[in-house]
């Protein structure tokens, strides 16, 4: 039983965590795009990012992926 309410918690708190994009390389020619998962509540302790994208819509389908998994893996 106190699995199951584990689990409703970390489901109730999905809307916690969001991604956010960041440029990289302002000063370059190559402006290149990343993403970062990061929680409403309080800050995480670590920094979940990836790579660098070519572009925006890149690197947010690529964030909202490792979201995904992420939230998956909290369960």
């Amino acid at each position: 039983m106190q699995q199951r309410r584990a689990k409703s918690s970390a489901a109730a708190n999905d809307d916690d965590y969001f991604v956010i994009l960041k440029r990289c390389g302002q000063r370059s020619r190559q402006n290149r795009w990343t993403w970062e998962i990061r929680r409403r509540s309080k800050p995480l302790g670590v920094t979940l990012d990836g790579d660098e994208y070519i572009t925006p819509q890149d690197a947010r389908l690529a964030g909202e992926k490792a979201l995904s998994e992420f939230l998956h893996n909290l369960r």
